[in-house]
């Protein structure tokens, strides 16, 4: 081999070897938890440990394949304030310029961090939730641990000190020791601490319990109210515990058989003990203790001697029941309640109890089996009860208690007012009558009554809608007092208010007037006058006339002293002819009413020299007339197919004067002015006679 192909050699394998030397070492990662475990909130610092063989290089880090950090100098990677999203695999590798060429060296190997909950604070717990005990008791003290943690160590405290194995005996969460000091009161704490992921963690000490040590309670004396200590069933046993030099507030408990007595079997007030027997195995030896509250702590004495009670038969319950089924009243009210009892004896007394309170002579009056009293305020509302006694021998013997009917005081209702929409109570046929009823200060549903002359008024009679009711005019009976009143129900009680104040409702009937004409027939320039007459005497009141349903045609009379009024004109021209009516009006019970307009009458207005032709037409007629009615007479059957005679005249054409008229056939006949006439009317000084000819 020549020196170049030698040298080329030793380059090629020479740069390899070099090459090979220079590959980067994979990085350490280290973390200042070396566990990995750490707490919401602590600090995490990564280090990425390379060969030191390089003075700078890069640095980047990884949390699950991604990379969190690139730097150019810093070994270092920190989380200031943990929380559970940087929980994961960290990695990391670094670079260095080789040659002028940038080498990444392989990843470190992955290292965990979990982020973990701190572990619980403890709770200190004494076996006596007050902490208060008696000298000769054993004190112990539970370290309670929430969550669950497999192994841990506990630690117990009096003030600040360790307690150690000669002061307590500690057992896993446990500690006990005797009471023999009045020094071993104080302040207990305990800690624990336990092992998380590889991490030994300690908690945080606990909130402190107190230790009080107290003396402990004399014995008490027990006696019954009935010295033979027989009772029957029904009856009330009555147990006194005495206590003698202690003072202090006390709490008295009471035992059968060595058995608690609790509240439903026994009342206790203060140091005595009542229960009403209703069971032979309420018989039995009774015993006593007591009670008092040191720090919170209710400290018992030792058992009392005992007493015996034996339980004859009972007296039978009796029944309650009220004088209104609905047990709802208002004030003023009278409540009676009635104490049944199925077996009487005549010795019986009884006894009422609103709630537990016996009532007194001051709150009912008792007669026989019956309480009694009057309703004076809400107060009285609750259960009642009753209970009857009777004597045996020179005994007392009471029942029990019956069951409770429950007495509800209402309010009272408010007296409403009533009010009809014409304020002066008058209306005329016709027109509706609208009166509404007024509560005030009563916002309960509501149900309303309307009164005629205290009778009720129905449906047919009156349309009511909530609180008001209507009415249409029909008769004169319809006027009267009107009341009204409101109801509402409580507890299925219905309550009814007060009636209201009378309001007058007067049914005014303004009769229709009369009117008539002195002449049907008025010459033009003369005068006719009406005359306007009502039925009855009607002083002050205003008459009107009228032409044709017109405005007035002149003044307005006002009836002085009689029913009529006469109404004159004079001039007559033939624009007053035509059909005349009136009507009048006045205050009736301080409402201005108005009558119904009269029947029409009609005049006639004619000019002079046509009544004068008319006057002497008339005179010829009439001959004419009496001419053919001696004719008539003559040949009786045949013109009395051809006549008719009226006494009566029509109603277009009635006065007050007497009229005759006859109804001829006749043939037209000419006359000297060319003309025909179909009515002549002739006039005299007392009566006028009228021709109607049918052609």
């Amino acid at each position: 081999m020549d020196t170049t192909a030698f040298l080329l050699l030793f380059v090629v394998f020479g740069a390899r070897r070099s090459i090979s030397q220079e590959l980067l070492v994979k990085p350490e990662i280290t973390m200042n938890e070396e566990t990995g475990v750490y707490l919401p909130g602590e600090t995490i610092t990564i280090n990425c440990l390379d060969d030191k063989k390089y003075r700078s290089g890069n640095y980047a880090f990884y949390k699950d394949g991604n990379e969190l950090q690139f730097s150019t100098s810093s070994t270092v990677y920190q989380i200031a304030t943990t929380n559970r999203n940087d929980q994961g695999d960290y990695q990391c590798r670094y670079s260095y310029r080789i040659n002028g060429e940038w080498k990444w060296s392989s990843f470190s190997d992955s290292a965990p961090i979990i982020v973990t909950d701190p572990i619980t604070t403890p709770r200190i717990s004494p076996d006596k939730p007050t902490g208060v005990y008696l000298k000769g008791e054993t004190v112990t003290i539970t370290c309670i641990v929430t969550g669950y943690y497999r192994d841990k160590t506990f630690h117990f405290y009096r003030g600040s000190s360790p307690l150690y194995s000669d002061q307590v005996l500690a057992k896993d969460k446990i500690a006990t020791f005797k009471v023999s000091r009045a020094d071993q009161g104080g302040r207990y704490q305990c800690k624990y601490g336990t092992t998380v992921n590889r991490r030994y963690l300690w908690s945080q000490i606990s909130e402190a319990v107190t230790v009080t040590i107290a003396d402990p309670l004399t014995v008490p004396a027990i006696s019954l109210d009935q010295p033979s200590g027989v009772y029957l069933k029904g009856d009330t046993v009555t147990i006194t515990c005495t206590v003698a030099g202690d003072d202090r507030d006390k709490t008295f408990h009471f035992y059968r058989d060595r058995q608690t007595l609790y509240s439903h079997q026994i009342i206790t007030k203060d140091n005595i003990g009542a229960f009403t027997v209703s069971r032979t195995d309420q018989g039995g030896s009774y015993h006593c203790q007591y009670g008092t509250s040191v720090n919170r702590r209710q400290l018992w004495s030792q058992h009392s001697e005992d007493v015996t009670v034996t339980i004859a038969d009972p007296l039978t319950t009796p029944g309650i029941s009220l004088n209104l089924w609905s047990g709802v009243y208002v004030e003023g009210e009278m409540v009676t309640i009635t104490c049944t009892v199925s077996r009487k004896n005549r010795d019986q007394t009884y006894h009422f109890y609103r709630e537990q309170e016996l009532l007194n002579s001051g709150q009912i009056t008792t007669e026989n089996n019956s309480g009694t009293f009057p309703v004076t305020g809400t107060n009285q509302e609750g259960r009642y009860y009753c209970q009857y006694g009777i004597y045996v021998k020179t005994r007392r013997l009471l029942s029990q208690r019956s069951k409770a009917v429950t007495v509800t005081i209402a309010d009272t209702l408010k007296k409403p007012r009533i009010s009809p929409d014409q304020p002066s109570g008058v209306y005329l046929k016709g027109e509706t009558v609208t009166i509404t009823c007024t509560v005030t200060g009563d916002y309960r549903d509501k149900t309303f009554r309307f009164y005629r002359d205290r009778q009720t008024l129905y449906s047919h009679q009156i349309i009511t809608k909530d609180n008001i009711g209507t009415f249409r005019v029909t008769g004169t009976d319809q006027g009267g007092s009107y009341h009204c009143q409101y109801g509402t129900s409580v507890n299925r009680r219905q309550f009814w208010s007060q009636l209201t104040e009378a309001v007058t409702v007067t049914i005014a009937g303004l009769p229709k007037p009369n009117i008539s004409v002195d002449s049907r027939l008025v010459l033009k320039g003369g005068k006719v006058t009406f005359n306007c007459t009502t039925p009855g005497v009607l002083p002050g009141f205003t008459f009107y006339l009228y032409r044709h349903g017109e405005a007035n045609y002149s003044d307005v009379q006002t009836a002085a002293r009689d029913n009529s009024v006469t109404f004159t004109i004079t001039n007559i021209d033939h624009t007053d002819g035509g059909n005349y009516t009136c009507l009048y009006k006045g205050d009736v019970w301080g409402r201005l009413l108005t009558s119904a307009e009269s029947d029409p009458v009609h005049i006639t207005v004619r000019d002079r020299f046509v009544a004068l032709e008319v006057g002497v037409g008339s005179a010829v007629v009439l001959i004419l007339i009496l001419a053919l009615l001696g004719v008539c007479f003559w040949k009786k059957g045949k013109c009395k197919s051809n006549r008719e005679m009226r006494t009566t005249a029509p109603p277009s054409d009635q006065t007050n004067e007497a009229l005759t008229y006859a109804v001829l056939n006749l043939q037209t006949l000419p006359r000297k002015d060319g003309g025909q006439r179909n009515i002549i009317q002739s006039f005299g000084e007392e009566s006028s006679t009228y021709a109607v000819v049918k052609r």
